[in-house]
């Protein structure tokens, strides 16, 4: 019986309730633009879906929204709220878990888009009070905190929508005199009848949050507090009232609306399309249109934000993305040329460190060419000497031994090959030489096997070849005993050996 019940709310709502639905879109949270591309949907993502777009027509018309008083706000927060309750209570189960995220992704996305805006444009016109502000707000957090989002995918505001409101001038009061109202305020006296009332200002140009006025009680207050609710037109009247009081000349008094005219429009109205509500501007339309009522006239400056225009609103609102999208483009560019910085240092060091390293090899490869060179030139010496040393051998053993020698006459022949312990022979000097160091080599050979001859004993081949075949591949310079040189024989001994 409840779903029945409900079922014919629902449709009396949508028959007296004066919808344009082509008109009306306010984004979601529920999905994203990922979910276009999607081709498998579940059935509860198409009961939300379908569910999401029934529930907009139950939601009020833009152009009826008419923001011009405190009892029209109540009356909307509590339809909204009615219509949680009636969602919360008559529905179970899954149906209300899809039903209830339908709804307040949808109400959340009217009061971003349309109704807030215009409760702030009705709040600095001077139409509602701070609690009307207060009670929409607290409606809206309530269901963000519900859907856990900060509201991204809502589509934003360009303004207020709805019923254009005239913003009327402020009735000032008349002085009763029983009291200097100049007390309430800090004022400078130049001379007498002559006053000065300092003008208030803001702590940021673009992201205020304090305001600093001429009070003598509570000379600064946050900008979005209650106390702070319609401090401009508090400020204003006191100020009327102590010029008034003072006798003030027309100059003193013109000086004065002129420079708070223009402050105003330089710094309070570029503020009022901001999504952020400042409690301390209430009423300040109305100051405006005071001020233009006295005569007094800005209009490059002051334009018609009075009136509120649909092409005026566009435009700020354009101005305002343009701006935000100018910071985004502009953080992005320094992470972007921070992100190339690194990359550049890392290809650096890798360069260093590669042509370090080929450098290296360039160098051992140098120096194993070098250490190549002169062991072929030893080897090739070396080879030479040992040619040489080896014929003169033969001859000589030839000479002495004419007939076949036995086994034991090769062992004694072997005995005799090694050299003397006292023996007092010494190489003079052995080096390589690839031009004419070959000439000195060749000389110092010859000496060396002078030496040995005359020593009638075949240990020069010996030694000779020893020599050779110790110091191969190497340069060597100096002096070197015969007795520290270990004793090899030679190939020809070695070869009648292996065939004994």
């Amino acid at each position: 019986m409840s779903l029945v019940m409900y079922f014919y709310i629902f449709i009396y709502i949508i028959a007296n309730c004066p919808c344009n639905v082509m008109n009306l879109n306010v984004g979601t949270v529920l999905f994203t633009e990922s979910d276009i591309a999607k081709e498998c949907w579940s059935s509860d993502d198409v009961a939300l879906l379908t569910t999401r777009m029934f529930l907009e027509d139950i939601l009020p018309d833009t152009h009826s929204l008419n923001i011009h008083d405190n009892m029209y706000v109540n009356d909307l927060v509590e339809y909204f709220r009615l219509l949680l309750d009636i969602v919360r209570k008559d529905t179970h189960g899954k149906a209300n878990q899809i039903t209830l995220h339908a709804l307040i992704d949808a109400l959340g996305g009217y009061l971003y888009r349309y109704v807030l805006p215009t409760a702030r444009y009705s709040y600095y016109a001077g139409y509602i009070n701070y609690g009307s502000i207060e009670k929409l707000g607290k409606l809206f957090d309530e269901l963000k905190c519900f859907l856990r989002t900060n509201g991204r995918g809502w589509i934003k505001s360009r303004g207020p929508s709805g019923v254009r409101l005239a913003v009327e001038p402020l009735e000032l009061p008349l002085t009763t005199g029983d009291t200097n109202p100049c007390n309430t305020l800090a004022v400078i006296e130049r001379e007498i009848g002559c006053v000065e009332i300092p003008l208030p200002f803001l702590d940021s140009p673009s992201e205020p949050a304090a305001i600093a006025l001429p009070f003598k009680a509570h000379p600064l207050l946050k900008i979005d507090s209650k106390e702070a609710s319609y401090v401009l037109v508090k400020y204003y009247i006191a100020a009327t009232k102590c010029l008034t009081a003072h006798n003030a000349n027309q100059t003193d008094t013109k000086r004065f609306t002129n420079s708070l005219f223009h402050w105003i429009q330089s710094q309070i109205v570029p503020l009022l399309n901001h999504e952020k509500f400042y409690s301390a501007f209430g009423g300040v339309l109305r100051i405006l249109e005071t001020l233009k009522t006295m005569g007094v006239r800005n209009e490059k400056q002051m334009g018609n934000y009075n009136i509120m225009p649909e092409m005026q609103v566009k435009d700020a609102a354009v101005k305002y993305d343009m701006d935000e999208t100018t910071t985004d483009k502009k953080k992005s560019d320094l992470i972007l040329m921070a992100l190339l910085a690194t990359i550049f240092i890392w290809f650096l060091l890798g360069s260093i460190f590669i042509c370090y390293r080929i450098k290296a090899g360039r160098k051992r490869l140098g120096d194993g060419a070098a250490l190549l060179s002169i062991n072929t030139c030893s080897c090739k010496s070396s080879s030479k000497h040992s040619t040489t040393s080896a014929s003169e051998g033969v001859t000589s053993s030839a000479s002495k031994n004419e007939t076949t020698t036995d086994s034991a006459t090769t062992v004694e022949s072997k005995r005799r090959l090694v050299p003397k312990k006292n023996s007092s022979h010494v190489v003079r000097r052995v080096v390589c030489y690839k031009t004419e160091g070959e000439v000195r080599a060749k000389s110092d050979r010859a000496r060396f096997v002078e030496n040995s001859e005359d020593r009638n004993s075949p240990s020069g081949l010996g030694v000779q070849t020893s020599f050779s075949d110790r110091f191969e591949g190497s340069s060597f310079s100096g002096e070197i005993s015969a007795d520290r040189i270990m004793p090899v024989y030679n190939i020809e001994s070695s070869s009648s050996e292996s065939a004994m």
